[in-house]
């Protein structure tokens, strides 16, 4: 957890950076999810209420704005994964840019490659381990607080 903590300093450096905008809409976005989860559910309650009073005229109705409220929650799905998306480039820029910031002064890139034959393909190694951990992170934020905060909203 430690040296989790100390990349996550590195990729989220001040609450006025753009990866903490960017994970405060995030945030929203699922804030929103969750609320426009709450009332589908009242929607479709309706829409079963009417047809099982066979009131078809009703039933019409519910459908219809079933259908206009399917505007804002297909909007607030995709915003969440353009958000989570995002923060996942945003994390990486930053590692790569402290990495290479790290690896390439003082020749330590070039001791890596020719000097030291335990690494195979550290460049390889660095950049599609930098993507995966970004990506991971960014999708731990949303599968850890998105349950967090239904079980909040919820109740």
């Amino acid at each position: 957890m430690k040296r989790v903590y100390e990349l996550v300093k590195i990729v989220i450096p001040s609450w006025k950076s753009k990866e903490a905008l960017n994970l405060l809409l995030l945030t929203i976005m699922l804030g929103a999810r969750t609320y426009l989860s709450i009332h589908l559910a009242a929607i479709n309650g309706g829409i079963v209420k009417t047809i099982v009073n066979r009131d078809f005229s009703e039933f019409v109705k519910r459908c219809a704005f079933l259908m206009a409220f399917s505007i804002p929650a297909s909007t607030v799905n995709a915003s969440l994964e353009y958000f989570n998306k995002k923060l996942a480039v945003l994390f990486r820029q930053r590692l790569n840019r402290h990495f290479n910031k790290e690896y390439l002064t003082k020749m330590i890139f070039y001791q890596m490659t020719n000097l030291d034959s335990r690494i195979k393909n550290p460049d390889q190694r660095l950049t599609s381990d930098i993507d995966k951990w970004a990506t991971s992170l960014s999708n731990l934020y949303s599968n850890f607080s998105k349950p967090l905060l239904d079980i909040i909203l919820f109740s």
